[in-house]
């Protein structure tokens, strides 16, 4: 009974916060068109320039002219396609008490544990060991802040913590090839983790992460698993294996 009690004061939390995102979404959605106006009126300023300098010879100014231009319809372009991707996704609806319970339910099942801290508003699992070839990094602990939540749409609301940090020779603060200073390179998998979250799909996003961090990309890590472990040469970083390596005493470094 004290579980259905704890897991209906989480699940309230939640709802809370998903409501919240339905709001910062329409914020979102301003900032964007805020932004297109913004560069519309630099464009504006843009054309008189370019008439002035095309009407007096200057074809130097007129180039520099044209090439800001190109600039702010690079931005706007950006913003046009961020708009539209937020505009066209329907609004989702808010999952019910006895749903958010029942996904806390599998999350439980999924890790074995989750915790809660009422205080600081956040939901966390740990991770089994985890070993990318060869590489233990151990377990981590993917935190999420529900206070957060509703910023969903401008920056990742969860941490991803090494708890047992193995980290790259080069960096203390990479604890994992997609992971730095305890923020995930989500990849891929930044759509499917935003999607779950805004629709209160709480254990697949988690689920997600964990994905993630059990799957080595050689093609975007920070540190790549081969340089993983060994010495960093101060001088340019490159990290060789410790029989590679010399100490250097009249500069006391590697």
């Amino acid at each position: 009974m004290e579980n259905i009690k704890n897991l209906i004061q989480i699940a309230n939390r939640i709802q809370e916060s998903l409501m919240r995102i339905r709001n910062s979404r329409y914020m979102e959605l301003l900032n964007q068109l805020t932004s297109i106006a913004d560069n519309l009126s630099d464009i504006t300023k843009q054309s008189r320039k370019l008439r002035l300098s095309v009407e007096h010879g200057w074809l130097s100014a007129a180039k520099e002219c044209c090439d800001v231009v190109n600039r702010f319809g690079d931005d706007i372009s950006c913003y046009l396609s961020r708009y539209k991707q937020l505009s066209d996704k329907p609004a989702q609806e808010i999952p019910g008490l006895s749903t958010l319970v029942e996904d806390l339910k599998q999350l439980q099942q999924e890790f074995g544990k989750m915790n809660f801290d009422k205080k600081a508003n956040t939901l966390s699992v740990i991770t089994e060991p985890i070993t990318l070839e060869d590489i233990y990094l151990g377990p981590f602990e993917i935190r999420l802040e529900l206070n957060r939540l509703p910023e969903l749409y401008k920056s990742a609301s969860y941490h991803c913590i090494a708890l047992e940090p193995h980290p790259a020779a080069s960096s203390d603060d990479i604890t994992h090839p997609h992971v730095t200073g305890d923020r995930l390179c989500e990849g891929e998998g930044y759509t499917s983790m935003r999607a779950a979250l805004e629709q209160g799909r709480i254990c697949d996003f988690f689920t997600i992460v964990k994905g993630i961090l059990n799957t080595y990309s050689p093609d975007s890590p920070y540190v790549s698993l081969d340089n993983w472990e060994g010495e960093a040469c101060y001088e340019c970083g490159y990290t060789v294996d410790s029989e590679n390596s010399y100490y250097c005493g009249f500069c006391d470094h590697t």
